[in-house]
């Protein structure tokens, strides 16, 4: 009865755990999703004021309040208030043309988001009348020729009335100054990591160009407490309702963010809906986002109001949210699946262990039934023992699963989301409340079970169980019920459905193909499993006959002996079998996942940047030497290899052609710097970089450029090695360059030929490699024979430059760091450890491979434990056989080679069979299985849909299956062993007392 009841409190435990880890993983995931960069939960409420007053910017603030907060209530925290204002201008004259932005900011939420400060943030209050703290970049402290503690007179540009309208014959009101005193404070760059906090500003000084003449815009980081204040005494000054602008408006922003520590998958609905509720109230109240021109002459002088948000749905793109939940519902799939596997696999012990039990005690129900005792008596008292172990199943089975969860979820998820914890332990009550009824229906099925094998038990008599015991003639209810034919109808089904999808992938959109094909794929494989099972069970008897037929010739009688008992009473070894099949194959399954997860993630990051680093550059020195740029980055601490290069989209191919990517790269260094797919795509590609620069000269002479092309560019526009191609580069002076294919590659790292940019367009559909210096050389004599005094020289410059770099930890922060630097100039970097990182990270996919971690150690568990006992206790329960055999000559040695014999060929079946199994789940379920999400390639809803058919899965088999085979066996192994020398160790005399009875 321990057994069972340890079986019961592993079923309770799985059961109530695997919503829990569900729920943990998934908020954890969500709150991911919500605190990824600052727009992810921001809400952004603009509003342009034609004139500028405290009360104005109270009173606009009072309507977006009285939105948000009644819509979003504890989710949004308090909102942060910005303006922008392009009223200020620089008092001193100057020789150049220049004009001022200011940006008022709260400067004590900001320092957080601005790096290499130096000095201090600006201040909310100055002690001096008219004068105002400002921060600027280093570049324009250096163009304004200004330091920390140096003083910039400023203007500030007002109208002490509104302008009158465009049919008014008023005259227009005299634009005044008020002069302030700008006191430079301290000196700040933008981190590319915080654009998104600082919606895309730099700060930093542009200039426009035209007809001859540059104009210079600088712009200021200010208080806007401070800023405010001064506006608010120049409307004191004027007697105004506000300060008017010169330039048509301030504009005004207030930054709502959500709390993601409020966020959890369960109130994930309730949150879309609150956020959709607000978009449309404000739909309701404002319309869209135009300008009101009579609204700018009266208080609170607003002309356009608008509301904005990553969290809102449009028609052409639904929200992060809605995106974050049609993972959720990808995941769910295979993990629900996956859940019943594991369940099914526990309540198949829990059913061996309750037969093992009413089998020990047939006899003794044959003999109570013998004397009078009736079935229901017997029934309801082996019930009640069950019915007492179920209940204190739940009891102990509950806790120990919040306990598991928050254990396994602590030491997996990373420190910053360990927060989603606190959805068991702010209330563990309602924790186990939501594992409960999984447990209750889990034991409900274990009570069924039960009940079924008791009633058949307690209606069996004396003569009944010695005719069980000597032969089984009676079909068991699968074959009766034809349960194996009705398996294989419906795999059968569900691969036919899964490949009638995958042939229309062209007509069906990929969210509905992938949540109808996914769990068809994963389905069933499920059925086609049980479906064999039952096979084997038929197949079973005869497979015993024929060994029989074999063994009966040899001399030995111990093998005989050992089928003829397997054949005679054959139901126990098939429980047993299947068993060790069901734990084999998943241990199996989930060893291949993994692997195999693992290179899928790699191979997904390794084609997102084609390096481990790579970034835009836009560095104005030596743009077209790629050697002396490269040589800048290899200075870099923790950097292998660095090659550069110019990326652009061209037109190959005559008439309309096709859209490709093209890469002119510094053929010494690409090779070895970027990620070919695989070691003979590396070898091959390497060779054809050095035919680039071997036939340099050559094509030089000629003005045809040799490339490299794809294995999409060269079937599309039926190219093989020497053909001819156009590439055309829209936007240059030479714009048709003339180019010879020296080799076709399968695919050219970088190049993006599976996904279309940004999740929205068409995919493009191939690429061609060629050598920097060889096209730059080509095109500059082509520009030369053009008409010099009317070409202005354009030749593309270096815009990209690729890193390989070293992989631990100290020499990634040395070269992030290092990248910062305003020297490196790297823009829209990407990196591939971090897409690593955040991909072995995910949540969503953690659930997974949590359920299968635990899901394998509860398997191979209880199937040790229980075919272990099942062994025991089938031995124990012969031992007056085996003592009759000792009786008539039989020796121990023998007696104990039967039982090994016997034990062997369960075992040995079921190994195979499990690996059998868990070669078709591996082969069938992992492909649907496989699915990552990389929210940075791809922005609209089908982001997670065209990835799982973008990256065909590669089946990876460890290395360490083969050890976790052999370890497999060694531990069936030591316990058929054990149980052997166990059972054989009784003497002769003692089995005969015991069993005197």
């Amino acid at each position: 009865m321990s057994i069972i009841a340890l079986g019961m409190i592993a079923a309770v435990l799985i059961a109530g755990a695997i919503p829990l880890f569900s729920d943990v993983m998934s908020t954890a995931g969500l709150r991911t999703t919500l605190r990824s960069t600052p727009d992810d939960s921001e809400i952004v409420a603009t509003a342009n004021l034609v004139a500028l007053s405290s009360a104005s910017v109270a009173a606009v603030h009072d309507q977006f309040q009285s939105l948000v907060k009644p819509a979003l209530g504890s989710f949004v925290q308090e909102p942060e208030f910005s303006f922008v204002s392009g009223d200020l201008s620089f008092a001193a004259p100057s020789k150049e043309d220049r004009s001022l932005i200011v940006s008022a900011v709260n400067t004590a939420h900001a320092a957080s988001h601005v790096a290499h400060l130096k000095g201090q943030m600006a201040a909310t209050t100055n002690a001096q009348a008219n004068t105002i703290d400002v921060m600027v970049t280093p570049l324009t402290a250096k163009r304004l020729g200004v330091k920390i503690g140096s003083t910039i007179p400023l203007n500030l540009n007002y109208f002490a009335k509104p302008q009158p309208g465009p049919y008014s014959n008023d005259p227009a009101p005299p634009q005044r100054k008020f002069l302030i005193t700008g006191r430079v404070v301290g000196t700040f760059d933008i981190d590319p990591a915080n654009s998104a906090y600082w919606h895309g500003n730099t700060f930093q000084p542009t200039s426009f160009s035209a007809q001859g003449h540059t104009a210079y815009s600088y712009n200021f980081m200010v208080s806007e407490d401070r800023l405010l204040s001064i506006v608010e005494q120049v409307r004191t000054l004027n007697k105004a309702d506000g300060v008017f602008s010169t330039l048509g408006a301030y504009s005004c922003l207030w930054s709502y963010h959500l709390n993601p520590a409020m966020a959890t998958v369960g109130n994930l609905d309730n949150l879309i809906n609150q956020l959709a509720s607000l978009q449309n109230q404000y739909q309701a109240n404002y319309g869209d986002s135009t300008f009101v021109q009579d609204a700018g002459n009266t208080f609170p002088f607003v002309s356009k109001m608008d509301l904005q948000s990553t969290l809102f749905s449009y028609s052409d793109s639904p929200s992060n949210l809605e995106r974050f939940r049609s993972r959720i519902s990808v995941a769910q799939i295979p993990a629900a699946v996956l859940t019943i596997m594991i369940m099914v696999l526990i309540l198949f012990f829990v059913s061996l262990m309750t037969n093992l039990l009413v089998d020990r005690q047939s006899e003794a129900i044959a003999v109570l039934r013998s004397r009078g005792a009736s079935s229901s008596q017997i029934f309801w008292a082996l019930m009640t023992q069950c019915i007492g172990l179920g209940v204190l199943a739940l009891l102990i089975g509950l806790p120990l699963a919040v306990f598991l969860i928050l254990s396994i979820s602590g030491r997996i998820l990373p420190q910053a989301s360990r927060d989603a914890l606190n959805v068991i332990t702010n209330n563990p009550l309602a924790a186990l409340e939501r594992g409960v009824w999984y447990a209750l229906a889990v034991i409900l099925v274990v009570w069924l079970t039960m009940s079924l094998s008791i009633f058949g038990a307690s209606r069996s008599d004396v003569l009944a169980i010695r005719r069980q015991s000597s032969r089984s003639n009676r079909r068991p209810l699968w074959q009766r019920l034809n349960l194996d034919v009705i398996a294989a109808i419906i795999a059968l089904a569900g691969y036919g459905v899964s490949y009638y999808l995958t042939s229309l992938s062209d007509v069906i959109q990929g969210d509905a193909k992938t949540l109808i094909a996914t769990p068809l794929s994963i389905i069933a494989p499920f059925f086609l499993i049980i479906g064999l099972m039952f096979l084997f069970l038929r197949v079973f008897p005869l497979l015993l006959r024929l060994m029989a037929s074999i063994v009966t010739r040899g001399r030995g009688a111990v093998s005989m002996l050992a089928l003829a008992q397997i054949g005679r009473t054959p139901r126990q070894s098939i429980r047993m079998t299947l068993l060790l099949a069901l734990a084999t194959a998943f241990a199996l399954f989930t060893l291949v996942y993994m692997a195999t997860q693992a290179q899928h993630i790699q191979d997904i990051s390794i084609y997102q940047v084609g390096a481990d680093i790579s970034g835009d550059t836009y560095s104005q020195v030596n743009v077209h030497d790629p050697a002396k740029l490269t040589s800048r980055y290899m200075g870099v601490p923790g950097v292998i290899a660095a090659s550069s290069g110019y990326q652009t989209q061209a037109v190959g191919g005559r008439g309309g052609g096709i859209t490709m990517e093209v890469r002119a790269v510094d053929s010494h260094t690409f090779g070895s710097t970027v990620i070919w797919p695989s070691q003979q795509e590396a070898q091959k590609g390497n060779a054809l970089l050095k035919q680039l620069l071997s036939r340099s000269s050559v094509s030089i002479k000629l003005g045809v450029v040799p490339v490299i092309i794809d294995n999409n560019t060269a079937n599309a526009l039926l190219l093989h090695n020497n053909s001819d191609l156009t590439v055309r580069i829209n936007g240059l002076n030479i714009s048709d360059m003339t180019c010879v294919v020296v080799g076709i590659v399968p695919h050219i790292p970088t190049i993006n030929d599976r996904i279309a940019v940004g999740g929205k367009g068409s995919v493009i559909p191939g690429g061609v490699l060629m050598d920097y210096m060889t096209y730059t050389t080509i095109y500059n004599n082509k520009l030369h024979k053009a008409n010099k005094g009317m070409v202005i020289p354009d030749v593309p410059v270096i815009n990209h430059v690729w890193l390989h770099t070293k992989s631990d930890q100290a020499s990634l922060i040395s070269v992030r760091t290092a990248l910062k630097q305003p020297q490196y100039g790297l823009q829209n970097l990407q990196d591939r450890w971090q897409i690593l990182a955040s991909l072995n990270t995910d949540p969503l996919y953690l659930i997974l491979t949590g359920l299968m971690i635990v899901g394998t150690i509860t398997a191979l568990l209880l199937a040790l434990v229980g075919d272990l006992l099942a062994s025991w206790l089938s031995a124990r329960m012969r031992l007056t056989n085996f003592a009759i055999l000792r009786a008539i000559g039989t020796t121990p040695r023998e007696v104990a080679s039967m039982l090994t014999w016997e034990q062997a060929i369960v075992y040995s079946i079921g190994l195979l069979l499990g690996v059998g199994f868990g070669l078709v789940l591996a082969n069938t379920m992992i492909p649907a299985l496989s699915f990552t999400d990389l929210n940075s390639t791809l922005a609209n809803n089908d982001q997670l849909y065209s990835l799982q058919s973008a990256f065909p899965t590669r089946i990876i088999f460890p290395s360490t299956l083969i050890w976790a085979l052999v370890a497999l066996i060694g531990l069936y192994a030591i316990a058929l062993i054990t149980m052997v020398s166990v059972v054989s160790r009784p003497t002769l005399g003692q089995v005969l007392r015991l069993n005197e009875d």
